[in-house]
């Protein structure tokens, strides 16, 4: 057990190591070459926005699906005042 403990601490330090010397290296290249850091990262910020994205309809779609059954359990009147309450401290708390 002590020998699958020690490979897990130096794959983790390696993957620590590996992404912090990507990190220097990409502001390195930012500053030296900035035309390859736009290159670089382009396609990454555009996979990042969709993914984003994709995500944030997802739960926009749960939101609405959770707030119509409310609606339709609890009635009209008390599920919009328990739809505004929940997404007022859902987006006053962030």
């Amino acid at each position: 057990m002590r020998r699958s403990s020690h490979f897990k601490k130096i794959t983790a330090i390696s993957l620590l190591a590996v992404l912090c010397i990507g990190e220097v290296e990409l502001a390195a290249c930012r500053i030296a070459d900035p035309t390859l850091y736009k290159t670089i990262v382009t396609p990454v910020r555009q996979a990042a926005s969709s993914t984003w994205f994709a995500v944030s309809g997802g739960v926009s779609y749960a939101w609405d699906k959770a707030a119509s059954a409310v609606s339709r359990t609890a009635g009209d009147n008390c599920a919009v005042i328990t739809a505004f309450s929940l997404f007022s401290v859902l987006y006053h708390n962030t």
